[in-house]
């Protein structure tokens, strides 16, 4: 039954991506099934589209990078439209500030994108995650441009584990910058209106389960001058949506 399986498996791929799609993908079943748990470890950490991840658990083998990178597996493809958007909007020199650090994928292409002469500061509730984002720090080599805040912002309606000794920060605390990265599980609406910076580009994943729908983050947006110039949907749910000041609002 799983011989056969695998052979109407092996034909599908076949018809999708052709004969070179069927080797490759016979080379990483190969690979993930049977060849990898044979090989050493390089190291606590997985890399994602190029970026080394601090992990605890996760232990990456010497292949993994190139046979697991064109897997279409959610870890290849977490946080891409957050990064493919910072890559975009984020030049050299720029003051970032992200809420919501979570394992340090944005953090790090907004690191390399603003360059030595650039700050990006990081603002991250969950003690696990505050683990996680420094030894993706230290291992991606950005140390020079990262500001790590273990603080909460507002009031987050999810959470990777225990806080720790976060101490908990009011919107309106949040520091100047060129470009505000959003990703904090549900208190968006909340930073929105009650922040007083007014950053030129705002970057929010969306989380219509917490109650931080796209709609109501373009119109609270909106209401404080700033125009939607650009969206990518969301592998899980919601979208990244990049938001633009056109006439700065100070009140609702």
């Amino acid at each position: 039954m799983i011989i056969l399986s695998i052979f109407y498996q092996g034909i599908k791929k076949f018809k999708k991506d052709g004969f070179i799609g069927l080797i490759k993908g016979i080379i990483r079943f190969l690979y993930v099934n049977y060849i990898r748990k044979l090989l050493p470890s390089t190291g606590n950490w997985k890399t994602i589209r190029g970026i080394r991840i601090g992990s605890q658990k996760y232990r990456e083998k010497p292949l993994d990078e190139f046979l697991l990178e064109e897997s279409p597996s959610p870890t290849q493809k977490h946080k891409k439209e957050n990064e493919e958007l910072i890559k975009k909007f984020v030049k050299k020199g720029d003051n970032v500030v992200i809420v919501g650090g979570g394992d340090g994928i944005t953090t790090v292409t907004a690191a390399k994108k603003v360059g030595e002469q650039g700050l990006v500061t990081v603002y991250e509730g969950s003690k696990n995650q505050i683990n996680i984002l420094n030894k993706t720090i230290e291992l991606n080599e950005i140390k020079k441009q990262v500001k790590i805040e273990h603080k909460l912002v507002g009031n987050p309606k999810k959470l990777k584990g225990s806080s720790g000794s976060a101490k908990k920060i009011s919107p309106h605390q949040l520091p100047d910058c060129d470009i505000l990265e959003m990703d904090c599980e549900g208190s968006e609406i909340e930073i929105i209106k009650k922040m007083k910076i007014r950053p030129s580009i705002i970057i929010v994943e969306t989380h219509p389960k917490f109650g931080s729908p796209t709609p109501t983050i373009k119109y609270y947006l909106s209401k404080i001058g700033y125009d939607c110039i650009d969206l990518k949907p969301d592998r899980v749910s919601g979208d990244v949506v990049v938001f633009k000041l056109n006439k700065q609002i100070n009140k609702f």
